[in-house]
């Protein structure tokens, strides 16, 4: 899953996950961290995310993503995967 920001519309992310799932695929998200604005959130979502069937995740840096967050909200994102085994 990948286009522009896919968090941005994180219900129906949510829901394409679980359908991708439900038909027997595997998902990968692609995001730039923008919404791992701390532990809390990035943790709830993370454990929502997996619990949906996500399978992978990928972040995406750049210098362009940097005003969104940048490298602090990618390592964020890295660290709650690592814990939760989602490569």
């Amino acid at each position: 899953l990948t286009g522009g920001e896919v968090m941005l519309y994180y219900k129906e992310v949510l829901r394409l996950i679980k359908k991708i799932r439900d038909l027997g695929m595997h998902s990968v998200l692609e995001t730039n961290g923008s919404w791992a604005i701390d532990d809390g959130r990035t943790e709830r979502r993370m454990g929502q995310l997996i619990e949906a069937g996500c399978d992978y995740i990928a972040i995406s840096m750049e210098s362009y993503h940097e005003p969104f967050g940048g490298i602090e909200y990618c390592i964020r994102i890295h660290e709650h995967a690592t814990r939760h085994e989602l490569p």
